[in-house]
């Protein structure tokens, strides 16, 4: 498993949980989005709004990953 949190661009924590391949997670806010994971090595899929997600330019620190998903997508 992976834990997942999940900010908008004004700070907000919108969401922090283990991930769960059976659960999706809802989320509403002001885009960027800046999504960190841990455990990033259990990661198998990201999808935004029903699509597979292409994370683009992340930070590796270890088991740690942290990316944003721009736009309003989530």
């Amino acid at each position: 498993l992976c834990w997942t949190e999940i900010f908008d661009s004004n700070g907000e924590r919108l969401f922090f949980g283990l991930g769960d391949p059976q659960k999706n997670v809802s989320v509403n806010g002001t885009a960027p989005f800046d999504v960190m994971l841990g455990a990033a090595d259990n990661l198998q899929s990201i999808q935004v709004d029903g699509e597979e997600y292409t994370i683009t330019n992340p930070i590796r620190r270890g088991e740690v990953m942290r990316f944003q998903v721009l736009g309003d997508l989530l």
